[in-house]
């Protein structure tokens, strides 16, 4: 249910983003774009991988236990200037987890809340600098030792 109201936010994101793709900006806690006082970023990403083999030292080993993991994560982000020079970012990432095979069982759920503001520092004609600091925590009770199937970072 929850994966069919994500892909809607999606497809309609995009929608527009086409639609308008020569005035929006989105922006990341690492990037160097800044909101104007008073405006609000809305942004949607998804991502999906999967892996059935990882390194062990210089050994690339099969992953016989769960066989092929896959992950999506789909990422809503807000961002909302301040002022002219700070700005305070959220994300909140829904994360889908499954394996092909063996005994454990996948997971999804809301994974960390991350609360960021980000200052423009200086602004010297051609030199721009940034400071970025941030917290996240968890937002569900998962199991962090349930990797690599858990849902967090933690």
């Amino acid at each position: 249910m929850l994966k069919k109201y994500f892909h809607k936010i999606g497809i309609s994101a995009l929608s527009f983003f086409f639609m308008f793709h020569g005035i929006l900006y989105s922006q990341t806690p690492a990037d160097a774009l800044l909101m104007e006082k008073g405006e609000l970023c809305i942004a949607a990403m998804y991502q999906n991988d999967s892996w059935n083999k990882y390194w062990e030292g210089s050994l690339l080993r099969n992953n016989k236990n769960i066989g092929t993991l896959s992950r999506s994560n789909y990422i809503p982000m807000l961002a909302y200037g301040l002022t002219k020079r700070i700005n305070v970012l959220a994300t909140l990432p829904y994360v889908n987890t499954s394996a092909s095979g063996g005994q454990m069982a996948g997971t999804s759920g809301f994974q960390d809340l991350g609360i960021f503001t980000k200052v423009k520092v200086i602004d010297k004609s051609a030199f721009q600098a940034f400071t970025a600091a941030g917290i996240s925590f968890p937002i569900s009770e998962y199991l962090s030792d349930y990797m690599p199937l858990n849902l967090g970072l933690v």
